[in-house]
């Protein structure tokens, strides 16, 4: 928790105090411990002709001080100072804080860190010293986690590689498809019942037809469709339906049964 406390309460607060004029860092650390409080800000303006050119900000934690600077630019001493106090923050966090440096082969892996997300690899991160637990995530790549003590001030590298995920075998089950034979078979009836239709096509188109005239007006021998036209015109389409039930109702079926010990293969017709 960090109070802020405007000076007036300040004020009141150390009134009576040995460190009631205390503007200085030698005391800050007890004027921290005495409000109550995690820092306290001593801001000083530099203006050495007159004219406020930067301000600097000094973070005074209970043990402790951290400076941050900003110049004064347009008269705008309020800007100045909120620049100074987040330099003289960042410096201070800083000082608390360890970087990791994580990699991993394949890079893009998603990272986590102490079940936070953080981004992806490859990824610089600054994180507060002590323990932490570093996950790493990627589609198709089985998870890896490291855990590491993290100490101010350092860099720790943390290098993965990751391995791809194990496809799992299903422990048991059946499981029923079309057979390719489907294809096979039903493109055989089609290619046979055309070569069937072909000949009582050619006789139905010339029935009637002289094939023998010794003198003219005279026929001994005519084309006819007879029975055995008949036989093969009925052969070619029932071979060209069996052939488009086969492709649309694809009646052999292949079905695998699965279990924990074994796997068996059966293909079965289903007319």
């Amino acid at each position: 928790c960090v109070s802020v406390l405007p000076a007036d309460e300040t004020a009141a607060e150390l009134e009576g105090q040995p460190l009631a004029a205390c503007n200085a860092l030698d005391c800050g650390g007890q004027v921290v411990g005495t409000l109550g409080v995690d820092f306290a800000v001593l801001v000083t303006v530099w203006a050495p002709r007159g004219t406020p050119t930067s301000v600097v900000v000094t973070l005074i934690g209970a043990d402790d001080a951290t400076a941050g600077d900003a110049p004064v630019v347009a008269g705008d001493l309020a800007g100045a100072a909120r620049e100074a106090l987040q330099a003289a923050w960042q410096r201070w966090r800083s000082a608390r804080m360890g970087r990791l440096e994580v990699r991993s082969e394949p890079s893009g892996a998603a990272v986590s860190v102490d079940a936070r997300p953080v981004g992806e690899t490859p990824l610089s991160h600054e994180t507060p010293a002590g323990q932490h637990v570093v996950r790493l995530e990627l589609e198709g790549h089985a998870p890896e986690e490291r855990t590491l003590e993290v100490v101010t001030g350092q860099v720790h590298e943390v290098d993965v590689t990751l391995a791809p995920a194990e496809v799992s075998t299903p422990a048991g089950g059946t499981y029923t498809e079309p057979h390719w034979a489907n294809w096979l078979v039903g493109g055989g009836l089609i290619a046979g019942g055309i070569v069937a239709l072909i000949s009582p096509l050619h006789t139905a188109a010339r029935e009637g037809e002289c094939t023998e005239s010794p003198r003219p007006g005279f026929c001994r021998t005519e084309i006819r469709f007879g029975a055995a036209s008949g036989v093969l015109t009925g052969v070619g389409v029932a071979a060209l339906i069996g052939g488009v039930v086969f492709f649309i109702a694809q009646p052999i079926q292949m079905t695998t049964v699965v279990t924990p010990d074994s796997a068996e293969l059966r293909v079965r017709g289903t007319f």
